[in-house]
């Protein structure tokens, strides 16, 4: 399975928190069929613009400051969002957010977990606004310690500081 990733660091995500493992844990375990309404909220106000954009690549972030990026919704939207998510209605948002390092991590501890056959068996850093990663019953996994990922899944989230 070939997937491509949203890097969280260059779209609308930026300021959004990242996917924890206690969300996919609990996703795989319980499983839904809509987002919950706090999901939705979170969303709704906490997307970005950066120059009008909802994804941009690392140079075009280059020297942006905070001042250069705008909310995307208003409190209303959040509350009609709510609203609608309460009543069964499925908006299209992204329900995780990721940076690549961090989405390795995750994927390997799904798998120590036994929560996921699938282990990564090739990956592709980030080009434009996503990442990409293969995924393979076969597959060896990162390559990559624990403890390295976290660092540097660290070390993206410093690199690209608005």
């Amino acid at each position: 399975m070939s997937l491509a990733v949203p890097d969280k660091r260059y779209c609308f995500d930026r300021f959004r928190p990242s996917t924890g493992l206690s969300q996919l844990v609990d996703a795989h375990l319980e499983p839904r069929a809509h987002h919950n309404p706090g999901r939705v909220a979170d969303y709704f106000l906490n997307v970005v613009k950066l120059e009008g954009r909802i994804a941009w690549d690392g140079q075009h972030a280059q020297g942006r400051r905070l001042g250069e990026v705008e909310f995307a919704h208003t409190a209303q939207d959040a509350r009609r969002g709510i609203e609608a998510a309460g009543q069964g209605a499925y908006p299209d948002i992204h329900a995780w957010c990721f940076t690549p390092n961090w989405f390795r991590l995750l994927l390997g501890h799904l798998h120590r977990l036994g929560l996921a056959a699938l282990r990564e068996s090739s990956f592709h850093p980030t080009v434009g606004h996503e990442f990409y990663v293969a995924l393979s019953r076969g597959g060896s996994g990162s390559g990559q310690d624990r403890l390295a990922l976290l660092q540097a899944s660290e070390r993206e989230m410093a690199a690209c500081a608005l």
